[in-house]
């Protein structure tokens, strides 16, 4: 229950473009989920991950982007379920390269 509210908390946030409170409230979501959110909670679970990941490339949190992605990719009992994931990955990559392009970033994997 609570996990939810920090779900939809956070997807108000996002509305209000506050990104910063969006990923905390979802951060705060996931870790009332229990270990055993994959089985109990599996579409709150992929809810949180997915917009966690996105509010975290928004923000430039490639490492929390890179391992949200590949919680839910892990977890994912089908292709569509990891599809946002996958392209918040993609996204978090160009804007790297972009970014190393114009300022000579160097890519860390």
């Amino acid at each position: 229950m609570i996990a939810g509210l920090n779900l939809k908390a956070g997807r108000l946030s996002i509305a209000l473009s506050d990104y910063t409170t969006a990923f905390t409230l979802f951060e705060h979501g996931i870790s009332y989920l229990g270990d055993d959110k994959w089985t109990s909670q599996y579409e709150l679970s992929i809810d949180l991950f997915d917009s966690a990941a996105e509010a975290a490339c928004v923000l430039n949190k490639r490492s929390v982007v890179k391992s949200r992605v590949e919680e839910v990719v892990a977890h994912a009992k089908c292709f569509d379920d990891s599809l946002n994931c996958k392209y918040l990955l993609l996204c978090d990559i160009m804007l790297l390269l972009i970014l190393s392009f114009f300022f000579f970033i160097e890519y860390d994997g």
